[in-house]
C-alpha cells in the first residue's frame, strides 16, 4: 500500500459485479448512467446499501501522530427526485476492533443531478485509526426504482509533512453538507 495509491477494490465496479463491495437490499451494478468506464452501482428496485473497508493500519504510526489524511470521493447522480430518491454517503474511521471511532456522513441528499457530481472529504485520520469505511447509500422515495448511481470511488491515505495544532481537527477540503462525529 502506498500514500495516495486508491485503496479500494473495484472502484468504480468495473468487474461488471459487487465485488470488494458488501452489499444488502437491490444493490445493482449495471452498465447504465456511468461516469466513466463500462459500469456503475445503482438503480435497484428498492432501498439498498454498499460498503467496504480498508486497512490502513501499516501507518498506524504515523496515524496516531496525526500526520495522516483520509482522502475519499465518490460521484453520484441521480434522476429520481420527483419520486424522492435520495442518496447518501458516510466514511467511517475505525479502531483494530473495528468499532466506530469518528464519521463524515453527507446527510440524505434529494436535490436532482442527472450529470454525476463529486463528493469529497479530505481530512485528518484520529488517532487510533485503523480501518477506513465507505458506505453508500440509495433510497426509493416511493416509485418503482431508485435512480441513484454512484460511480468512481476513491480512498486515499497522504502522508502530512508537517501538521500544525490548529490545521488537525478541520477539514483540507470538504464538499459533504453533512455532519461530523467524533473528529
Amino acid at each position: 500500500m502506498a500514500y495516495g495509491s486508491n485503496l479500494l477494490t473495484n472502484p468504480g465496479f468495473e468487474t461488471g459485479d459487487g465485488t470488494g463491495w458488501t452489499t444488502s437490499g437491490t444493490a445493482t451494478v449495471r452498465n447504465y448512467n456511468v461516469r466513466s468506464g463500462t459500469y456503475s452501482l445503482g438503480y435497484g428496485t428498492a432501498n439498498y446499501t454498499a460498503y467496504q473497508a480498508v486497512d490502513i493500519s501499516a501507518y498506524a504510526t504515523a496515524i496516531d501522530a496525526g500526520n495522516v489524511n483520509a482522502d475519499i470521493l465518490i460521484y453520484t447522480a441521480f434522476s429520481g427526485a420527483s419520486e424522492g430518491d435520495s442518496w447518501r454517503v458516510r466514511l467511517q474511521y475505525l479502531n483494530s476492533a473495528s468499532a466506530v471511532i469518528a464519521e463524515v456522513d453527507s446527510g440524505t441528499i434529494t436535490t436532482p443531478n442527472t450529470g454525476y457530481v463529486l463528493k469529497e472529504d479530505i481530512r485528518v485520520c484520529p488517532s487510533g485509526t485503523r480501518y477506513l469505511r465507505i458506505y453508500l447509500y440509495g433510497t426509493e422515495g416511493g416509485s418503482t426504482n431508485t435512480d441513484v448511481y454512484f460511480d468512481d470511488a476513491s480512498i486515499t491515505i497522504e502522508l502530512i509533512v508537517v501538521p500544525l495544532t490548529n490545521y488537525l481537527n478541520k477539514p483540507r477540503r470538504s464538499r459533504f453538507p453533512g455532519s461530523i462525529t467524533g473528529i
